[in-house]
């Protein structure tokens, strides 16, 4: 369940920011590069975010799986 939830969500902030490079989203009122490159902030958070969490994920995986291995 949380797994999904933590994938969702960082999907999510990758969709945002997808969209404020697009011009379909503003995070600021007036039409100007700083949406564009606040996007690609955002994308780039948001993957780092994803890529993080998918590693944790595995390395937890792999220790439990050593873990009971060794027991």
């Amino acid at each position: 369940m949380m797994t999904a939830l933590n994938v969702v969500i960082r999907s999510a902030v990758i969709v945002l920011g997808a969209m404020m490079v697009m011009g379909v989203l503003s995070a600021f009122p007036a039409e100007s590069p700083l949406n564009q490159t606040f996007g690609v902030i955002v994308v780039l958070f948001g993957i780092y975010r994803m890529v993080h969490y998918v590693s944790l994920r595995r390395r937890e995986e792999r220790d439990d799986d050593d873990h009971a291995n060794n027991t």
